[in-house]
């Protein structure tokens, strides 16, 4: 590519981009939904890090996924499992736990809210009922045909059908 030829491409705009700029309800739902996930990220790092102390000491922690609400947390503070030396760093994660469940609540309202507003923009890109074949054969997956084409315009009992066939035929059942 020459200099020339460069510079009358950008003169024609034939190195023109064209960039999506999402609307400013989606930029803050995008937003929004980020916050929630460091939230919740900051909720599963005070559970590993507890379930890690107590696993350090020779206890376990507990059941599996038993510190996502407060009254767990209660508990776990309650019982004799915890030793009285670790008592104040659990009650650390706990206090950083419960301000980041705080802000999931928060933002669970706001993205409510947002919700409400986008109420008729997520119907717009709902399916109507029926769906169409071509729908239908996307949700049950797009089956290839002997030849090796995918045969979209197949509906789902179709595929079914063939499928019970070719299991029959295989002495599978």
């Amino acid at each position: 590519m020459t200099p020339w030829s460069l510079c009358e491409g950008l003169r024609r705009d034939f190195y023109r981009s064209v960039v999506h700029v999402p609307t400013p309800a989606i930029s803050a739902l995008r937003t929004t939904l980020s916050r929630r996930r460091h939230f919740v990220r900051v909720q599963v790092a005070e559970v590993n890090a507890v379930k890690r102390l107590l696993r350090g000491t020779g206890r376990d922690g507990g059941r599996r996924g038993s510190l996502r609400t407060d009254d767990h947390w209660s508990r776990l503070r309650a019982c004799e499992v915890v030793p009285p030396d670790l008592a104040n760093h659990l009650q650390h994660h706990y206090a950083v736990w419960r301000q980041a469940a705080a802000q999931v609540r928060a933002l669970d309202l706001t993205l409510g809210e947002m919700a409400r507003d986008l109420r008729d923009s997520v119907r717009r890109l709902e399916p109507r009922k029926p769906c169409g074949a071509v729908l239908s054969a996307a949700k049950g997956g797009a089956a290839a045909t002997p030849n090796g084409r995918l045969a979209i315009a197949r509906t789902i009992p179709d595929i079914e059908e063939e499928r019970g066939n070719r299991e029959t035929n295989t002495g599978r059942a």
